[in-house]
């Protein structure tokens, strides 16, 4: 009992040995892998213990834990224990790989102490990562472009990773310590495994790849061509390029210098995007790695530019915002210039008919309305220019003008009576091109172009002509007028049928004249012009009467008497009259 307990205060010491194995494998033209002894391994920083799962262990009792200290192997077996007694002499073999315990039970105390350790029975696990350049893979096989290097890594579930090995096109295995450069241009055998901390060692591993270093090659080809090195916009150009490893992937072109490379669409591809003149086209090809062909040149000239056409219009001419106007009178001219070869012919359509060949002007086709004329040209290496329509509206009608006049005035057939303040509004429509001027004259002033409005300021007769023009010159002519200006308001003429029989001076200090009952005075107005339009009278400031018969004085008083009087144009003059009845 006491040697129980003192056997389980002391630390119990494994004490390892190794049994060292070859393990190595032949394959055709294959490099020997190296041999890898199992070992025990100890992670400091972790305090864990591995031991390599193929080895055996023994189990052996110390009295101290000091590396020096005595130990003695334990040999002997408890009475119907499963485990032989040559099974302890030759080592206790490990099963499983993971957590690994030895147990001491303590029957007095029931304590349990549990003495652990790893077993480690899994190979590690290596792979590979390529980096520094293109890859390509193919069904079977995998290309690599220029500046590829391989970096190997490798993972182990216990022990870890003690090293990786490798071997290039069968040569002998050597420590990976980085990164694996390829540089010559031909076909390679990569092959690896990694070994653990206890020796376990992972079968080879094996990759066949492709460095691919040259570029290809590639020629373009023309159809379509005007001549030699001339060419036409319907010129089509496409590419033949090839590779020998990795294969052609992409061929990229440009043309002149300041365009950037676009990628070959593998169809043909068309100039007529590019301007008239000379032209470069560059073109290389690119492999599957990315390998680029030195750049090929191709000069060219091309003749891109069609012919450059217009309408010129003899004759009347008005382009609105949304319509030409022409007359009945105008003809229509076509005109075309090439810049490089010259023009073959120029065509033209009238609305959706058929195209004819032009010769000579002509005029319209109609004597109004509208009609579209479609034309285009054709130069000496067929550039066709695209099709310039033009919408046309023939205006063969003059425009109608009327005026209204603002102001005082007075009008008896085309006679009109007016004062320098009357204004002759004039206006003018056209159903078409519109109104471009509306022009007058009176009497023997120059011609005016009308603007606001017309005024006359002296009196007098004047004879006015007016007349409107559209924008195609189309004229109407409107009827004379007479203007006559009448500033002038009537003059007041008054007559008394009895004579004054006294004066007197009233508040005022004004004389009037006294006049015997039964005086009447007998009015009249004057107008050299538009004539009186009105006469009125008032009576010491009551309303006004309009005057038609001679006023009457019957009783004695003083009377002031207002009279007023105006034109048909509105000119007035007034008069007062104060006088006194008495008898």
């Amino acid at each position: 009992m006491h040697a129980t307990r003192w056997i389980n205060r002391r630390y119990i010491i494994l004490t390892i040995i190794s049994i060292i194995m070859l393990s190595i494998q032949f394959g055709q033209n294959d490099p020997v892998q190296l041999s890898h002894e199992k070992k025990i391994y100890v992670d400091e920083n972790e305090n864990k213990l591995f031991w390599p799962k193929a080895l055996p262990f023994f189990v052996r009792l110390a009295a101290s834990p000091d590396n020096d200290a005595p130990s003695y192997l334990l040999n002997r077996v408890s009475p119907g224990s499963t485990v032989s007694k040559e099974s302890i002499e030759n080592g206790i073999e490990l099963e499983l790989s993971g957590n690994q315990y030895i147990r001491w039970f303590n029957a007095v105390t029931m304590d349990t102490v549990l003495l652990q350790f790893y077993s480690d029975g899994h190979n590690p696990k290596s792979d590979f990562t390529f980096s520094g350049g293109q890859s390509f893979q193919s069904n079977i096989k995998s290309f690599y472009g220029p500046g590829i290097h391989c970096s190997l890594s490798a993972g182990d579930e216990l022990s870890g990773v003690d090293q990786i090995y490798y071997s290039v096109d069968d040569g002998d295995f050597v420590e990976y310590t980085g990164d694996i450069s390829f540089s010559v241009e031909k076909e390679y055998k990569l092959q690896y495994y990694a070994v653990d901390n206890v020796g376990n060692v992972e079968e080879v591993q094996s990759k066949q790849f492709t460095i691919d270093t040259s570029p290809p090659t590639t020629e373009h080809v023309r159809i379509k061509v005007y001549s030699k090195n001339t060419l036409s916009p319907i010129t089509e150009l496409f590419f033949n390029g090839s590779d020998k490893i990795s294969g052609l992937k992409d061929v990229y072109y440009q043309f002149d210098e300041f365009d950037d490379p676009g990628r070959y669409p593998d169809k043909h591809i068309t100039i007529n995007h590019l301007p008239d003149g000379e032209h470069t086209m560059f073109y290389y090809g690119v492999d599957q790695v990315g390998n680029k062909e030195k750049s090929n040149s191709f000069k060219f000239y091309l003749d891109n530019i069609p012919p450059v056409s217009r309408v010129e219009i003899q004759g009347d001419l008005y382009s609105g915002d949304d319509m030409d106007y022409i007359s009945a009178r105008s003809l229509l001219s076509l005109v075309s210039d090439d810049n490089k070869v010259g023009v073959d012919y120029i065509e033209y359509a009238i609305d959706e008919r058929e195209y004819f060949e032009y010769e000579v002007p002509f005029a319209a086709p109609l004597l109004s309305g509208e009609f579209s004329l479609r034309y285009r040209a054709i130069d000496l290496v067929s550039n066709l220019s695209k099709i310039e329509k033009r919408t046309f509206m023939i205006d063969s009608k003059a425009p109608t003008s009327s005026y209204t006049i603002e102001g005082n005035h007075f009008s008896q057939a085309q006679v009109i009576w007016m004062t320098k303040d009357t204004k002759i509004i004039m206006t003018a429509t056209d159903n078409a091109s519109g109104v471009r001027f509306i022009e007058y004259q009176i009497g023997n002033n120059p011609v005016s172009i009308y603007s606001d409005y017309i005024a006359i300021s002296k009196e007098g007769q004047y004879s006015t002509k007016s007349w409107c023009i559209d924008m195609v010159n189309n004229r109407v002519e409107n009827d004379a007028m007479l203007l006559i200006v009448d500033n002038s308001p009537p003059e007041i003429l008054e007559s008394y049928n009895l004579s004054p029989i006294d004066t007197k001076v009233d508040k005022s200090g004004e004389t009037i004249n006294i006049y015997p009952k039964h005086l009447s005075i007998s009015l009249a107005a004057l107008d050299r012009s538009s004539g009186v339009e009105a006469l009125t009278y008032s009576i010491n400031g009551k309303d006004p009467i309009r005057y038609n018969k001679s006023i009457m004085f019957q009783k004695e008083g003083t009377f002031k008497i207002s009279i007023q009087t105006n034109d048909k144009v509105n000119n007035s003059s007034s008069k007062e009259i104060t006088l006194a009845i008495k008898g």
